[in-house]
């Protein structure tokens, strides 16, 4: 599904459950309904105002300018491993459910992993770009599990949740 069937298929949504069932004057108001549901759900994952926020910090740039060697190390580990040149999702959940064994579920994982990637442009001709992860994406992909993780330590800074 690409981006605009998606945003397509939650406006019929809108317009079945509150339009055409007469909760609603206009597809609009239905809209604004479904979009509320969705971010009361899911309102604890803020994608850009986290990275401005809490990752594009000097705090994270000195950890990982620190560690980088390390960090290029852990990314490169799995595609050494299944030989590729890329690190993908099934990666990242079998790396952080099972290897190191976070207390986060693949869905959890998954969610950070969506969360980390860059706009694609072209999501119909490049779908593969949703499930591989170049370095950058790898790390915030790495402070947005660490962040999960200590989600209950909410005065830790997030460099002491990454390191």
């Amino acid at each position: 599904m690409s981006r605009f069937q998606f945003y397509e298929a939650i406006v019929r949504v809108a317009y079945f459950k509150y339009k055409a069932n007469g909760l609603t004057d206009t597809v609009y108001e239905g809209l604004q309904k479904v979009m509320d549901i969705i971010t009361k759900k899911y309102d604890n994952y803020q994608w850009m105002g986290w990275r401005t926020g809490e990752l594009w910090t000097l705090e994270i740039d000195d950890l990982y300018k620190a560690n980088l060697k390390a960090m290029n190390k852990l990314y490169k580990y799995y595609n050494a491993a299944k030989k590729t040149k890329t690190f993908y999702l099934e990666d990242g959940i079998e790396m952080f459910t099972k290897d190191v064994a976070l207390p986060l579920l693949p869905e959890v994982v998954s969610q950070c992993w969506g969360m980390s990637k860059s706009t694609n442009y072209f999501d119909i001709k490049n779908r593969k770009a949703y499930y591989e992860a170049p370095f950058v994406e790898f790390l915030e992909f790495f402070a947005r599990l660490a962040s999960r993780n200590f989600a209950q330590f909410t005065s830790m800074p997030l460099q002491e949740k990454v390191e």
